[in-house]
């Protein structure tokens, strides 16, 4: 009973991590508006036949203008055809100095307005890890801790093909936004670059639906961080360096030289070390044993417990 409550409040404590605002510095953002040539960053396919995706400006009943005008990216300039699927990609590239290590968390985020045959065509989301090898719609993304969505599709919310997906009509234009808690230290996942790929299917019957229409797609990456603000006791705890490799540190506020406890756990609950009796500002690991991914930790004394997170990595 003990380990299972210890290892749901761990995974209380990553999702909170993960799906509050974001914990490192901003390293990479990059915004399309559609109003010019956006250059490798957007990629729209044509190499099949009847491909619906145009750059420019809306002119249709429900789809009458871009969310910034006067251009945005929709499907076809009347009715989406039958038997299509289309797509375009957003290629998040490394910046000269920043690579995939540091990369923490990220936020997807868009306006949109969608109009399609509810639960048989829609527009739905997928990203890649290996240059478009190997695909997965992003709400079921298997390379993260955790994520939180605004705005989006489930598993529920189902096309043709059992394809979780937007579809329908929505109220207007609509915000909707992604955010992943990525474990950034594992980098046989990660390659020289993220994409994210927009994808339009509709079945064989024609409704006169207009489609998807979006504008305004930006992504932030985020830096891996070990720095907490805690607001219940006004304490900041630092975690240095990020990512560790052979040792780690862990500084807190301790004027008084009040005793403290750490415990370590991995992100299954699995208690790895405790440390007894510190009296400290300074907690020095030797991290070398551990293997790379992200670590839990818990400072506890004066009837206070404080919680962070580990980042080891050691691939150069």
């Amino acid at each position: 009973m003990k380990k299972t409550t210890l290892l749901l409040l761990i995974q209380i404590i990553v999702y909170s991590l993960a799906s509050g605002q974001p914990y490192g510095p901003l390293i990479f953002t990059d915004t399309i508006t559609f109003e010019t040539s956006h250059g490798p960053g957007l990629r729209i396919d044509t190499s099949q036949i009847g491909g619906i995706w145009h750059v420019g400006t809306p002119a249709k009943t429900y789809f009458n203008s871009a969310y910034t005008a006067p251009n945005a990216i929709f499907t076809d300039t009347g009715f989406y055809t039958v038997n299509n699927y289309s797509y375009f990609d957003i290629i998040i590239k490394d910046t000269f100095q920043y690579y995939w290590p540091l990369y923490g968390e990220g936020i997807l985020g868009f306006r949109h307005k969608y109009d399609t045959d509810t639960m048989r065509d829609g527009g739905f989301i997928e990203i890649s890890y290996d240059g478009g090898n190997t695909w997965e719609n992003i709400i079921n993304d298997t390379h993260i801790i955790a994520m939180n969505t605004t705005n989006f599709y489930s598993n529920s919310d189902t096309i043709t093909g059992n394809l979780p997906a937007f579809s329908g009509r929505s109220d207007g234009w609509q915000y909707a936004q992604i955010y992943w808690f990525w474990i950034a230290a594992v980098k046989d996942v990660f390659q020289d670059s993220l994409i994210i790929r927009f994808n339009f299917k509709s079945d064989s019957i024609n409704n006169n639906k207009e489609g998807w229409l979006i504008d305004q797609i930006f992504f932030n990456g985020y830096e891996v961080t070990g720095h907490i603000n805690n607001t219940e006791n006004n304490k900041e705890i630092k975690v240095f360096p990020i990512p560790a490799k052979d040792i780690l540190n862990i500084e807190f506020a301790n004027p008084e030289n009040a005793e403290y406890t750490l415990n370590l756990y991995d992100v299954t609950g699995k208690s790895l070390l405790l440390i007894n009796n510190i009296r400290t500002d300074r907690i020095t690991l030797n991290t070398s044993d551990l293997d790379n991914g992200i670590y839990i930790f818990k400072l506890s004394g004066d009837e206070k417990n404080e919680f962070g997170k580990i980042i080891i990595n050691k691939i150069k």
